[in-house]
C-alpha cells in the first residue's frame, strides 16, 4: 500500500493544508484531506474547505480506517479535544506545535514525520487512540487509549 511500510492510511484535518494530501497521494502515501471527503464537505465551499464538525470527521476516520492527522497548539484544550477524537472511534496524531503558515512548511514535516509515524502506529491494530506529536520527538506519544498487538505480529506467534 503505497510508500509507507505500515498499514495506516491518513486524513489530514482542516487545519492542515488540503494541498499536502494531494502531494503527498501523487507520491502513493494513503493521505486524503477532508476537504477532499464527499460526506464532510457540502456543495459550493472553496477548493480545500470542509464544514464538517470534528465528531463527523473522526466518526468518518473510524469507519474508514484512517488516522486523523490534526493541529492544536492550544495547551488548554489540546488533550480534552483529542479525547473527544477517540471517543468517535478515530485514531488520532495531534500535533503540538505550530504547523500553521504555508503549505510547503507543513509538507515538509508531515513527509519527514510520515515513516516515523508508519513505524510506531504499525505496532499495534488500529483503534482509538490517541498520539502526541511533539517538535522534540520523530515519533508520536501514546496518551489515551490501549495498543492491540497488530495482526502483522500476531502472525509471527502462530
Amino acid at each position: 500500500m503505497g510508500r509507507g511500510s505500515g498499514d495506516r492510511r491518513y486524513c489530514l484535518d482542516a487545519n492542515l493544508s488540503y494541498r499536502v494530501a494531494r502531494a503527498l497521494d501523487l507520491v502513493e502515501w494513503p493521505m486524503v484531506h477532508v476537504a477532499d471527503v464527499e460526506e464532510l464537505t457540502s456543495e459550493g465551499l472553496r477548493t480545500g474547505q470542509c464544514d464538517a464538525d470534528d465528531p463527523a470527521i473522526a466518526s468518518w476516520c473510524a469507519a474508514n480506517g484512517r488516522v486523523l492527522v490534526t493541529l492544536d497548539d492550544d495547551f488548554k484544550v489540546r488533550r480534552a479535544r483529542g479525547r473527544s477524537l477517540v471517543a468517535q472511534g478515530a485514531e488520532v496524531i495531534l500535533i503540538e506545535y505550530d504547523l500553521s503558515g504555508r503549505p510547503s512548511r507543513q509538507h515538509s514535516e508531515i513527509t519527514r514525520l510520515l515513516p516515523h509515524w508508519d513505524r510506531e502506529l504499525g505496532r499495534t491494530a488500529y483503534g482509538p487512540r490517541l498520539w502526541l506529536q511533539s517538535k522534540a520527538r520523530n515519533a508520536p506519544v501514546l496518551t489515551a487509549g490501549r495498543p492491540k498487538p497488530s495482526r502483522r505480529s500476531d502472525k509471527g506467534r502462530r
